[in-house]
């Protein structure tokens, strides 16, 4: 997961395995997807998001669309 990659200029730390991307340069650590994750698989450490099992994701893109800055994607 400390894999660093570039897409469209921008900095993004993703998921070992799946889908699912966070921008880390976009995200504030606010909370919002925590929120919406029905599956509490998403948490906060050190002001950013993070994924517990991201093999347990069904990829329902609540997260995403909670995050009002727009710092998580799906592939």
């Amino acid at each position: 997961m400390e894999k660093k990659e570039i897409l469209d200029g921008q900095k993004l730390s993703p998921g070992p395995v799946g889908r699912w991307i966070i921008y880390i340069d976009k995200c504030t650590g606010c909370g919002e997807c925590v929120d919406a994750c029905s599956l509490e698989l998403l948490y906060i450490e050190n002001e950013k998001v993070q994924m517990k099992e991201e093999r347990y994701c069904t990829e329902c893109e609540d997260c995403a669309s909670a995050c009002a800055f727009r710092a998580i994607t799906f592939r």
